[in-house]
C-alpha cells in the first residue's frame, strides 16, 4: 500500500509538496519538478520558502503561514499564489494545501498546477 500510494503521489499530473510542520520537505513530485525547475534532491529537507519569492511571501497572507513557523496554515482554500522557478522566473499557479496527522505530527500537502 505504501508503494501505491507513493506511485500515485509520485506520478500525480499536478506538483504535491508534502512538508513537516517545522516547514521542511519530505516530498517533491516529479511535476513539482517540472513547474519549479528544481530537481528533488535541491529541495528535499530544505525549507518550503525557497520556493517562493521574498516579496510574493510578503504580500500573500497564504503563503506568508505556509512558508512561516508552526500549524496555523490556511488549508482547504484554493488559492492563486506566484512561484519562484529555479531560473529566477515567477509564475502564478493554483494552490490547494491540505492537511493530515502522521504518527502525532502535522504534515502538510500541497497540490499545485499552472494557472
Amino acid at each position: 500500500t505504501n508503494v501505491r500510494n507513493e506511485a500515485l503521489l509520485e506520478n500525480a499530473s499536478e506538483g504535491i509538496i508534502i512538508t513537516r510542520s517545522d516547514n521542511t520537505v519530505v516530498l517533491f513530485n516529479k511535476a513539482a519538478e517540472d513547474l519549479w525547475g528544481y530537481d528533488r534532491s535541491v529541495v528535499l529537507d530544505q525549507n518550503v520558502g525557497m520556493l517562493f519569492s521574498d516579496a510574493a511571501i510578503e504580500q500573500n497572507d497564504f503563503l506568508a503561514g505556509y512558508t512561516g513557523p508552526g500549524d496555523h496554515k490556511v488549508t482547504g482554500t484554493v488559492k492563486k499564489v506566484t512561484i519562484l522557478d529555479a531560473s529566477g522566473k515567477q509564475k502564478t499557479v493554483i494552490f490547494l494545501l491540505s492537511k493530515a496527522k502522521i504518527e502525532q505530527e502535522n504534515v502538510y500537502l500541497a497540490c499545485i498546477r499552472n494557472s
